[in-house]
C-alpha cells in the first residue's frame, strides 16, 4: 500500500528544504547562530519567487530592506505564530530568530540553490539593525 500521508521533520540547525516537488518546496528553518539577533550580516533576495514564512514556535523578526546605492533602509516585523507572511520576489530580506524558534518556509523549488542574491551589510548597517532588533525583542 502506498503512503497516503507523508511526514517530514527536521531537528538540526538552520535551513532544510524537507519537501521538494517539481514547482515548489516546503522547508523548515530552525535557529542557527547566523540567524541570531546580533549576528545578521547580510540580506538576500530571490528574483523568481515570493517566499512565505509561518512561525511554528519561538520569537522571530522578519527584516525587509530597501537598498539605494550605499544606503539601506530596514523594515522589521515581529512575527506572530500561525500568521502567513509573504516576502515578494526581488525584496531584500532576512530573519532574526530566538534560539528556540522554528519557521515553516514555502517557495519555488530550488530557490536555495539557484535563486539567491546576497548583499553584505557594513558594520554601521549591522549596528543599526542590531539596535532595531534589540528594541523589538526587549519589548516583546
Amino acid at each position: 500500500m502506498k503512503h497516503l500521508i507523508e511526514e517530514y521533520l527536521y531537528d538540526g540547525k538552520g535551513y532544510d528544504p524537507c519537501l521538494i516537488r517539481e514547482q515548489w518546496q516546503a522547508a523548515l528553518l530552525n535557529y542557527a547562530p547566523e540567524q541570531g539577533f546580533d549576528r545578521i550580516d547580510k540580506v538576500e533576495k530571490h528574483a523568481q519567487t515570493d517566499e512565505v514564512f509561518v512561525v511554528l514556535k519561538g520569537r522571530s523578526v522578519l527584516i525587509g530592506a530597501e537598498i539605494t546605492g550605499d544606503t539601506i533602509c530596514f523594515t522589521t516585523k515581529l512575527l506572530e505564530e500561525g500568521i502567513i507572511y509573504n516576502v515578494p520576489k526581488n525584496v531584500w530580506h532576512n530573519i532574526a530568530m530566538d534560539t528556540d524558534a522554528r519557521i515553516f518556509i514555502c517557495e519555488n523549488a530550488g530557490t536555495h540553490l539557484n535563486d539567491c542574491t546576497y548583499h553584505p551589510l557594513t558594520a554601521g548597517q549591522r549596528d543599526e539593525l542590531y539596535c532595531m532588533l534589540k528594541k523589538i525583542f526587549n519589548n516583546s
